[in-house]
């Protein structure tokens, strides 16, 4: 399971190391170990879709869109 690190009640820290398990910023880890990932949901930790890829909530990455520019309007 993908856990996210979100840190909003240790002072402004972002990086922690629980269960054998480092946090580094704000990037997700991989908790591979059930009952510990169950314990650390809530307060501190989330749960990242394995999809998202950036860490923005959706799923996919942020490549930029594909395609031509729009035209630009001559005045």
């Amino acid at each position: 399971m993908l856990l996210k690190f979100i840190g909003l009640y240790t002072g402004g820290r972002n990086t922690i190391t629980y269960g054998g398990v480092t946090f580094e910023g704000y990037e997700p880890a991989e908790v591979s170990d059930p009952v510990l990932a169950q314990r650390l949901l809530g307060s501190e930790f989330e749960e990242v879709d394995p999809l998202d890829h950036d860490g923005d909530g959706e799923k996919g990455g942020s490549l930029p869109k594909r395609g031509r520019k729009p035209k630009e309007k001559a005045e």
